[in-house]
Parts: C-alpha cells; sequence; structure tokens
C-alpha cells in the first residue's frame, strides 16, 4: 500500500506490502517481514493551534494553522463599558463591542490662552475670550477678562466748528470738551480806498473761522469853501456833509436896476 500522509485528526501510513497470507512486508520482494502491524502507523498530528483569535458578533476562537479547524470557541467577555474615547471589547478575544461614545463638548472652561481670545483689550472694553471644553476646543459664547488700556489723549487740540478737545490716539475718545473762546484777529487794515479783512479766532485752539471784509473807511481832507454873502464870509460846517455851490447870476430888472443873487444849496451826504 502507498503511504498516506497523517493528518490533524486521522492517522496515516507508511508505505507497505501486504501478501496474500496475511503477512506484511516493507519490500515488495516480501524480504523485510513488519512483525508489528502497529509500525505501519503514522498518528494524526493534532491540531496546531494558531496565535491570533478569530471572531464573530457572537464568539471567538483560535483556528488550526494546518486545517482551519475551529478551536476553544466561546461567547465574548464583555469588558468595560465604553467611554467618550475607549470602546467596550472582549476581554478575551479585544473584539470591539461597543465603539466609543465620543465627546461632549461642555464649553464653561475660562481659558485666557492667546488661541481663545476674541479681541484684545481697548480703552472701551476690557479683552474678551470664548468659553473653551476640557478637550481644548473653543465655543461660540466669550468672556470678558482683565482691565481695559488707560487712555492716550494727544497734546494737541482737535476741534469742529462749534468746539475743541483733546482726542484718545487708540480709540478717539474726547477729553476736555469745551466751546470756542473767539476774538476778533485783523488780517488786514482797510484803507480809505481798499477793503481790509479779519477772522474770529479762538483763544484755546487755535480754531479760525472763514475771514470777513472789513469796508473802506471812507475818510479824506476837503478844503471847505468859503462864500461872501452881504458882507458876512460863511464856512461850509465840517460835520461829514457835502456842500453843493450853485451860483446863479442873473439880471432881474426891477424898476430898472439889477441885481446879482447867489443861492446857495447844501445837500446832505447819504452815508
Amino acid at each position: 500500500m502507498r503511504r498516506v500522509e497523517p493528518t490533524c485528526e486521522k492517522a496515516g501510513n507508511i508505505e507497505h506490502y501486504k501478501c496474500s497470507c496475511g503477512k506484511l512486508y516493507y519490500d515488495a520482494a516480501a524480504t523485510k517481514e513488519i512483525t508489528n502491524a502497529a509500525k505501519i502507523i503514522l498518528s494524526a498530528t493534532g491540531h496546531a493551534r494558531g496565535g491570533d483569535w478569530k471572531y464573530s458578533e457572537i464568539y471567538h476562537w483560535h483556528e488550526c494553522a494546518v486545517c482551519g479547524e475551529r478551536m476553544d470557541t466561546s461567547f465574548h467577555r464583555a469588558g468595560a463599558e465604553a467611554t467618550e474615547t475607549t470602546p467596550q471589547t472582549c476581554a478575551v478575544c479585544g473584539y470591539v463591542i461597543k465603539e466609543a461614545l465620543g465627546h461632549t463638548h461642555s464649553f464653561t472652561e475660562k481659558n485666557t490662552d492667546a488661541k481663545y481670545l476674541k479681541s484684545a483689550a481697548t480703552c472701551k472694553a476690557s479683552a474678551e475670550y470664548y468659553y473653551s471644553c476640557s478637550c481644548g476646543e473653543k465655543g461660540t459664547e466669550t468672556f470678558k477678562s482683565g482691565e481695559k488700556l488707560a487712555h492716550n489723549f494727544k497734546t494737541e487740540w482737535s476741534s469742529n466748528g462749534e468746539k475743541h478737545w483733546h482726542e484718545c490716539s487708540l480709540c478717539g475718545e474726547k477729553n476736555k470738551e469745551s466751546s470756542h473762546r473767539f476774538e476778533w484777529k485783523t488780517d488786514k487794515a482797510a484803507t480809505a480806498t481798499e477793503a481790509g479783512s479779519k477772522h474770529e479766532e479762538c483763544t484755546v485752539c487755535g480754531f479760525k473761522k472763514n475771514a470777513v471784509k472789513i469796508e473802506p473807511t471812507g475818510a479824506s481832507t476837503t478844503t471847505p469853501i468859503q462864500t461872501t454873502t452881504g458882507g458876512t464870509t460863511e464856512t461850509p460846517e465840517e460835520s461829514g456833509n457835502t456842500w453843493i455851490l450853485i451860483a446863479v447870476a442873473g439880471a432881474v430888472v426891477i424898476g430898472g436896476g439889477a441885481a446879482a443873487a447867489v443861492v446857495v444849496v447844501k445837500k446832505k451826504e447819504e452815508n
């Protein structure tokens, strides 16, 4: 008989020959008799258990490395309950029975690290930060922390048409705001024939209003006109009035006589 290799569960045999008389021999020539029949048997090898666990949703087992036969089959044995970050697994084979629950954020932490800063402190408000979770994630709600910055008021004045003030260079806040105190300043003096100009200027901040016109003064030197009437000399009054002299010479014949008349008409100058 030919050789039959043993398996994990079944025995095999060596090559041997059997005579019609019932005797067993190692060779075909029947020169080497097998006196113990057990010597032709090759014992079953037995299963070779693999090192890794195999599993399904319910069971786990080892497989034979030779034939794949299942060995040590049993139910899973659940380990610790699942947490946010850790799944529940079989305490024997490591099969994941229940996935990790996943993290539930709780944004209650007041962390003032730079990555949580929403807006830096200013003169008007302290720094604002996002609440964070213990896992490091930031939320959407915010909280205030720290002090406001001090104002940095400029030394020069800022102004509009009505008031002046010192302004903070950081936030624009106004300090020492008050109304202008104006006084007149002459830019160009007027003459008798030419107009001048002047403006109002704040004595505190130097704000200037637009210049206005100064009318010509109109002042001049006039030589008085003297007239003689009936032996009396008359001089026009120097009171800003303009004299217009109209001399009318006529010959008036009254009873064969001639007379000369001089009429002086005074016209008041309109200002």
